[in-house]
This record gives structure tokens, sequence and C-alpha cells, in this order.
């Protein structure tokens, strides 16, 4: 064995998947989602708009593939429905009326397979990178009032996952807000978020 060999499997695994990674090498999905999901029992979704249809894949917290699916919304539906729901949000208007069908249409194959407060995360690609997953309907409750959600941009980053929890520590909370004073509604929310985290804002 050379001595660059026995270095490398000398180190932590999780570095070693690392450094495949930084150097463009295969690494393992499945190993992967067992580290990232193995604290909290995260159910990944992973969700891919293409110009035909949406394919979407369930992977168990061990790793498994408990599903995958296709579904007849395809990008361009998705690129020009999502900017409707986020006008929505902003103006404080209702939700499309399609919302409740393509929530539907999202999570019927999958979501009953996933414990409640079992964590979710999505990954999202392409239109579907802005479309507020966590206020998908079930029911006549928001997803997120249901599960924890998690965004991640792609599943590659897991690579760069040690599994462990930081040590450091804040010993005081800071919260941001309307830098540039133009923003009323961020200003209300950060000066809401300090008043729970009993700390002062630093607002524009």
């Amino acid at each position: 064995i050379s001595k660059h060999q026995e270095v490398w499997t000398s180190i932590p695994e999780e570095w070693q998947e690392c450094g495949r990674l930084r150097q463009g090498k295969p690494i393992d999905p499945v190993r992967l989602v067992k580290r990232v999901s193995a604290r909290d029992s995260a159910h990944f979704v992973v969700i891919y708009p293409t110009s035909e249809r949406t394919l979407w894949w369930h992977l168990a917290s061990d790793g498994s593939i408990v599903g995958w699916h296709s579904l007849p919304l395809n990008h361009e539906f998705f690129a020009n429905f999502t900017p409707v729901v986020l006008d929505a949000m902003a103006n404080r208007r209702s939700l499309p009326q399609e919302w409740a069908d393509v929530s539907r249409a999202l999570t019927e194959r999958w979501v009953k397979e996933v414990p409640e407060e079992s964590t979710i995360c999505f990954v999202p690609s392409r239109s579907l990178m802005e479309l507020p997953l966590a206020l998908l309907t079930i029911g006549r409750r928001f997803l997120i009032e249901r599960n924890p959600i998690a965004y991640v941009p792609s599943i590659s980053l897991f690579g760069y996952w040690t599994g462990q929890t930081s040590v450091k520590r804040l010993n005081h909370p800071i919260v941001l807000g309307d830098s540039l004073g133009d923003l009323d509604g961020a200003r209300r929310e950060a000066l809401q978020v300090a008043k729970l985290l009993c700390t002062t804002p630093l607002l524009g």
C-alpha cells in the first residue's frame, strides 16, 4: 500500500467523501443520506421538473428509495405558477385556486409514508427552487404545520456534512432587518423576532 493510500484511509470517512467530491469523483448518495438523516429520521424528497413532466423521488432516512413518480406538470407550468404564488404572498392575498390541486399532486404519493414531526428535506430544482413547498396543503393544514421542513439545493452537498453539531454557540442572538430603512414588513418582522429572542434588533 502506498503512503498516499495509507494517509487517505486513516482520515475520517466523511473527509474521504468530501475529498472525492472536491476531485469530481462519484460519491455514494445512499451513504450520504444515511449519515445526514440518522439523527432526526429525515425524509428526502427530490423534485425535478422537465420540459414534459415533473419527476420526484422519496428517500427514507436509511437512504432507501421509498418511491418515485412523475407528475403531468412540467417546468413551464411551475415557471409561470411560482411568480403568481409569490406575488400573492407578497401582497397578502389568498393563494391561487390551483394551490390545492398542485399541493395534492406534489404530496399525495409520498406524504403518508412520512410520520408527523419527522423532518422533510426538499431537494427542488429549476422552476421549483422558489416555490414555497412548506405551504403545500395537507387536508386543512400546511405541510409546515405537520412536519419540520428543510431545503438543500443538491444532494451532493451532503458530502460536506460532517454529521456533527457545531460546538460554537452565540452568547447573544443577533437579529438584522430592513438595512436600508425601506422595508416596513421586514422591519416589523425583525422587531417581532427580536422580541421573541429577548434582544434588540439592528435596523437601518
